[in-house]
């Protein structure tokens, strides 16, 4: 009857309670409460479900038993994925799981389908000797990385079968790529997917992604009670399992839990006793909700590039506009040589806006006698002779081998693109239009050098200021993901610094090369004119209107005036 989708010539009870008897048949000793039947009904009628939140709500068992039931029912027709972080996340938790369903039902029904092969981590439908069976009908697990690399994008390549059922476990861990793949899985007839996680308040992990509600974050409040919703992502539905609201808590206080390892008031209590309830600890493992204001500093994020139309299309008004290049040069290996091509100039309103006109990875070739940097060169040369654009407005970030200012001296002459020293000191230019501080009891623009620690967090958040005044238009997807990653922190003299490159590499496996290119970029656009516009009152003295200033000026002025002026005698 599940075979057959719950009806069989007009007759039967429906998938939903097919698959609880299915259920109580293969694993009796297994209890049934109302968040069972909720994730239940939810895998029936969803393609994409993801089930956000608390700790111990059972979300991995739940997810593998609805899958390993269906593969039950269509073995030569079903293959179920399994993903984790790592062989280790596996084998306590998706792989145990699945393997343990399977021991269980197969001890009662020995006729079931399967052979388990533990050192594959998988359960083939056919027995053919090693070496001959098809892992296309069976259930397999796959890490997502191995030895520190991130390989998730692999886990769903070549999967093909009439029925895919895929579990992504942990996904607040995954890389930004890891569900831009799943698309692809729906060019097979019959296709589930379900991702679980704990929110960890970072907008733009894949969890956050991958659960956002159509109307975003915000719409939604804190939810204290279960509660379900249409995502922004692929048309799929976010279970929300709130702890606070665990079936555990239906029983009066003081009565024995009746569900042994499902979250309840013992577990609540010792989080919120040695934690807070207020922490981060007791938000993401007892809650399980949504909490934005305690994700970590990020230089920008996907809500404010959405609220600030970075990612619109640009609209031009009538005036002149100006063409730039940037380069992020790299050498080889696994960092990209990207080159950034932008304009800025007044949209239909007279604001001054910038658009990423499109992004490029440099190519090389170690098989010719020629240098690296003479073909990146190169490149740069025949791009800009294409697009218009004269070299003094490129710019290249210029740390690091100082090979390249030879090879474009070679190339291009006197008139060469502009060498920036992301390594430098911040510069003595105002922040922006609008952030003013009192020195010695007078109102002035703040400085770069006030405001940050280094030249490159400089650049990095002049690219965040230039977004949060509504004026960056055609951000790329990629490369805003880059600069969402990268985090900062407030260091000596109340400075801003973000986080050394290195330390982003190790934590995230990729160099930000797109951002950078696009830092380098923006700061070229600066030094041809482009001003970052006004955010509103944002002065470190914000009881005081931050034009005050101009108007005491102003009286400061007439009072002088007034007092050089002759006088008559009447």
């Amino acid at each position: 009857m599940i075979a057959a989708g719950g009806t069989l010539k007009g007759k039967g009870l429906g998938l939903f309670e097919h698959l609880m008897n299915a259920r109580k048949l293969l694993w009796p000793h297994r209890y049934r409460h109302r968040w069972t039947d909720l994730m239940y009904r939810e895998f029936i009628k969803n393609d994409v479900s993801i089930l956000m939140g608390c700790a111990s709500a059972q979300k991995t068992s739940h997810s593998v038993e609805f899958c390993l039931i269906n593969y039950f029912a269509r073995p030569h027709k079903t293959m179920v994925i399994l993903s984790s972080t790592t062989l280790e996340k596996l084998d306590i938790g998706c792989w145990a799981e699945l393997k343990t369903l399977w021991k269980q039902a197969s001890e009662l029904w020995p006729t079931l389908a399967g052979n388990l092969v533990e050192y594959k981590r998988a359960i083939a439908t056919d027995d053919v000797e090693e070496g001959g069976r098809d892992f296309r009908c069976g259930c397999i697990c796959r890490p997502c990385y191995r030895g520190g690399t991130y390989v998730g994008d692999s886990v769903l390549a070549g999967a093909k079968q009439d029925y895919i059922f895929f579990v992504a476990d942990e996904l607040s861990f995954m890389e930004s790529s890891f569900s831009r793949s799943w698309p692809h899985l729906f060019s097979n007839p019959h296709v589930k997917i379900i991702g679980s996680g704990n929110p960890k308040g970072d907008p733009d992990d894949q969890l956050s992604i991958s659960a956002e509600p159509r109307e975003g974050w915000p719409s939604i409040g804190e939810p204290t009670e279960t509660a379900c919703w249409d995502t922004r992502f692929m048309g799929g539905r976010c279970i929300n399992l709130v702890g606070t609201d665990s079936p555990n808590f239906d029983v009066p206080e003081g009565t024995p839990e009746p569900y042994p390892k499902l979250i309840g008031r013992s577990f609540a209590k010792r989080i919120e006793h040695d934690q807070g309830l207020d922490s981060y600890d007791y938000y993401k493992l007892v809650k399980g909700v949504m909490k934005l204001g305690m994700a970590v500093n990020r230089v920008i994020t996907r809500q404010l590039c959405r609220e600030h139309h970075a990612h619109d299309k640009a609209m031009w008004g009538i005036g002149k506009r100006k063409k730039l290049h940037s380069l992020d040069p790299s050498y080889g290996g696994k960092d990209a040589c990207v080159s950034t091509l932008l304009e800025f100039g007044p949209d239909p309103d007279g604001k001054i806006i910038l658009q990423i006109i499109r992004q490029h990875t440099h190519r090389f070739s170690l098989n010719i006698d020629k240098s690296v940097e003479d073909q990146i060169a190169e490149q740069v040369f025949d791009m800009l002779k294409l697009e218009g654009i004269e070299p003094s407005a490129s710019g290249y970030d210029s740390v690091g081998k100082g090979t390249l200012g030879f090879a474009f001296a070679r190339k291009f002459g006197s008139d060469s693109p502009v060498p920036i020293d992301s390594g430098a000191k911040p510069t003595e230019r105002q922040v922006r239009q609008d952030l003013f501080i009192v020195d010695k009891g007078q109102k002035r623009h703040k400085k770069c050098s006030e405001h940050y620690s280094k030249f490159i967090t400089e650049a990095w958040f002049s690219v965040r200021y230039v977004i949060e005044a509504d004026q960056m238009r055609e951000l790329p997807e990629a490369c805003m993901m880059e600069g969402c990653a990268r985090v900062y922190e407030e260091v000596a003299g109340n400075k801003i610094e973000i986080e050394p490159k290195d330390d982003l590499k190790e934590r995230t496996g990729k160099s930000p090369n797109l951002f950078d290119s696009l830092a380098v970029g923006v700061e070229m656009a600066r030094r041809h004119g482009f001003k970052i516009g006004r955010l509103g009152l944002d002065s470190d003295d914000p009881d005081q209107d931050p034009f005050a200033w101009m108007a005491e000026k102003a009286k400061k002025q007439r009072e002088l005036m007034d007092k050089k002026q002759l006088s008559y005698a009447t």
